[in-house]
């Protein structure tokens, strides 16, 4: 097994997420981005992985729990498409990875409205505010390996954590 292959193992014998996120309402949640979940998966040239790294022992724990929107799916894929040293082996790995060990949180169009509202509150584009409404919808900080989100983020109401202080 080579060592991509060995981050992606998981355990199947893990409780279906959402029975788990009802029985056990005391776990402490997080919202993740995709600029820290593509650590987990890619290294090359990467920052603070040993905090990535520790943050994924996270999916695991009894008590922290990490969540995203279904849209860290599409945003991991769309850098991963860039990264030709990697294999379509690889890659379906990662995809299938991230399927069974993030509670991926679904949208409304509710929701949607809110999470654009914050766009334009803070300038930041469309995709940055659904991770930010997530997080205050959960009432969970959103770890980001974005420094510009995390500056503009630092002034507001919305908790936010930079993966490098964590």
């Amino acid at each position: 097994m080579n060592e991509l292959e060995n981050t992606i193992a998981f355990n199947e014998e893990r409780l279906d997420l959402r029975e788990f996120i009802l029985k056990e309402s005391n776990i402490k949640k997080y919202i993740v981005d995709a600029s820290v979940a593509l650590k987990w998966y890619y290294r090359k040239d990467e920052k603070d992985l040993d905090k990535a790294e520790k943050l994924y022992s996270f999916l695991w724990s009894d008590k922290e729990m990490l969540m995203a929107p279904e849209l860290i799916i599409f945003e991991i894929l769309n850098t991963l498409r860039l990264k030709i040293d990697m294999a379509l082996e690889d890659i379906e790995l990662i995809l299938s990875n991230l399927f069974q060990v993030l509670f991926l949180l679904d949208t409304d169009k509710e929701f949607l409205e809110k999470a654009f509202k914050y766009s334009r509150e803070l300038n930041i584009s469309f995709y940055d505010s659904i991770y930010i409404a997530f997080s205050e919808k959960y009432d969970s900080p959103l770890i980001t390996a974005d420094k510009k989100l995390y500056e503009v983020c630092k002034e507001t109401r919305f908790k936010t954590l930079l993966i490098s202080d964590i």
